[in-house]
């Protein structure tokens, strides 16, 4: 009850059924973040990367639904090749010319097999769940989610909810190579970055 009285706090809400709708918006963002790394060590390895690339080129790209069919990894390594990023590629307005040439530089980029995880789902898992809390931090809040500087450090009201988030108990995203206020501060950065651009992206 502490930790939602904290959140409801920070997100300066008193309505009990506002707080609901503000707790059952972030348990969203945050399974669809947790989903994603958990099941990172399960997705395709470099050479079957490779190989789905390969097929998926040769059959052509007839429309944006023949991206469900690909291993989450892949489908995010194509989106690192495309302007806007995966975020883009997954949600956005996206072209099949784009999407074929984002895949053709993937490709072509492949490196060679490495053991552990396909690289870049870890960063995908972050972004998924900075602009969950910056989209969170705005629809509740009304205000926009930004950075504040001091001394070269990092503070302000958005940054404060997301150290909240990021230190409440049993959260997955911890690292324990990485210090708690570098990764608020990370996961913030990537919160503002995120949330500007999908509003750039998909203005009228």
């Amino acid at each position: 009850m502490r930790d939602c009285d904290e959140i409801a706090t920070s997100l300066s809400l008193t309505d009990s059924s506002e707080v609901e709708a503000a707790l059952v918006d972030l348990e969203s963002f945050l399974f669809l973040a947790w989903s994603y790394r958990k099941s990172a060590d399960r997705n395709a390895s470099v050479p079957k990367q490779r190989e789905q690339l390969i097929r998926f080129l040769r059959n052509g790209v007839r429309n944006k639904k023949s991206l469900d069919r690909l291993d989450p990894a892949l489908a995010n390594r194509i989106g690192c090749h495309l302007d806007g990023g995966t975020l883009r590629l997954l949600y956005g307005s996206v072209t099949l010319d784009e999407i074929r040439n984002a895949a053709e530089d993937a490709l072509k980029r492949l490196p060679h097999a490495k053991r552990g995880r396909p690289s870049n789902t870890a960063s995908l898992a972050d972004r998924q769940l900075g602009l969950g809390l910056a989209t969170v931090w705005r629809d509740h809040t009304g205000q926009l989610p930004t950075r504040r500087h001091r001394h070269g450090e990092e503070y302000g009201p958005f940054h404060a909810f997301v150290g909240l988030i990021l230190n409440g108990p049993g959260c997955c995203f911890k690292s324990e190579r990485v210090g708690t206020e570098k990764q608020v501060d990370h996961l913030m950065r990537l919160g503002v970055a995120e949330f500007h651009l999908a509003a750039y992206m998909w203005r009228p």
